[in-house]
């Protein structure tokens, strides 16, 4: 009696049916050793300037991690553990804050100049439009001036409440039957 060929396994870049039929592509995990490894590497100093640069750079820690070819928790081991590391990590994040800030307030103040094309087809530069950017300059103008802020809120603690008036009276006789016969003042000429 004959028997039958073992079924081939699936290969790694093929597809596989799915329990609804439907098939999906097989995920390929040849390096998941490398991956889960990445975590027991060293930080060394060499790995820290990498992190810092790309982390001036684009503020992204996760990218800045994949850059030096460490993970995030060991960043954040070393961050917690390093006390120069951490101040370093912060000067590299106020890098990058000074860097947007500048150009955004350069793109503010300056502007930015727009080429205006004609000519037949389009293709020539006939004059040149500066542009300012309008959301830019009411943002500043928030950061710099109060009165163009939207919200303010009221800093003083005597401030607030309800003032309850009582109704109109007719004369002082009303007002003084009414609420108490030392409250109304008289006139002086009376």
């Amino acid at each position: 009696m004959a028997r039958a060929p073992k079924p081939k396994p699936p290969s790694k870049t093929g597809r596989r049916a799915s329990s609804t039929g439907r098939s999906n592509p097989m995920v390929d995990q040849d390096n998941w050793r490398v991956k889960v490894q990445q975590s027991r590497l060293k930080f060394d100093d060499e790995q820290k300037k990498i992190y810092l640069r790309e982390l001036a750079e684009h503020s992204r820690k996760g990218d800045a991690a994949n850059a030096a070819g460490v993970c995030m928790n060991l960043v954040r081991s070393h961050i917690a553990n390093d006390p120069e590391f951490e101040a370093a990590v912060a000067k590299a994040l106020d890098r990058y804050r000074d860097k947007i800030v500048a150009h955004h307030q350069r793109l503010t103040l300056e502007g930015y100049t727009k080429p205006i094309l004609g000519g037949q087809f389009k293709d020539v530069v006939v004059a040149e439009e500066k542009i300012y950017p309008i959301q830019l300059l009411a943002m500043e103008l928030r950061k710099v001036d109060h009165a163009y802020r939207d919200k303010e809120t009221a800093s003083r603690p005597d401030i607030g409440g309800v003032l309850v008036a009582p109704a109109e009276a007719s004369s002082a006789e009303d007002w003084a039957a009414r609420y108490g016969a030392d409250t109304a003042k008289k006139p002086d000429n009376a």
